[in-house]
């Protein structure tokens, strides 16, 4: 959800941090932090273009932003908004 909680996971949490910012830590870490996360925003929003960018990537989990931005040239706006993520280790 846009507030950071949980509705189904597997092995992690989620914590919304500021706006727009999230943390999702792993239950129990993983071996290192060589694995692929996929996130992907849900719901509506007045933009199309959602931006993510991660921050830090740990085999204890993953913090990054979400925004959008306005296709005009001025700043991306942070915004909290509901996500689906996967994440694929190996």
């Amino acid at each position: 959800n846009s507030d950071g909680t949980v509705v189904s996971a597997d092995n992690l949490t989620c914590m919304r941090t500021s706006t727009g910012n999230y943390t999702i830590s792993f239950t129990t870490p993983l071996a290192n932090a060589n694995y692929a996360i996929f996130i992907q925003p849900v719901g509506t929003s007045n933009d199309t273009n959602a931006h993510i960018n991660a921050a830090s990537i740990a085999p204890t989990g993953v913090s990054f932003w979400l925004g959008d931005a306005d296709n005009g040239g001025g700043n991306d706006v942070s915004i909290n908004r509901a996500f689906s993520v996967m994440v694929v280790s190996w």
